[in-house]
């Protein structure tokens, strides 16, 4: 594969991944604790950590697309509930 396409193709999958990849990691992070005014929220959500997460997520997310959906038109694939709860299901 060229590897402009695959650049592209790494760019529409970040792209159409976000929202996903942003649940993945406030659900790692435990994010039910925010709300306790007692929860030392700086102590324990680092940029390095928000970091590795992402950078986690985003990979497992791209490696799935790649195994489940290697032929899928990448926005339209998002637009399938089913599909998308089988992809964060797989990442999680």
């Amino acid at each position: 594969m060229l590897p402009c396409l695959l650049n592209v193709q790494i760019r529409f999958a970040l792209i159409q991944t976000f929202d996903q990849v942003a649940a993945l990691v406030f659900t790692n992070l435990g994010a039910k604790q925010f709300a306790n005014p007692q929860f030392g929220f700086d102590g324990y959500v680092t940029e390095g950590r928000v970091y590795s997460d992402v950078e986690e997520f985003f990979t497992k997310l791209k490696d799935a697309l790649g195994k489940h959906y290697p032929n899928a038109i990448i926005p339209t694939l998002f637009k399938n509930l089913s599909k998308c709860k089988h992809l964060y299901t797989v990442a999680a």
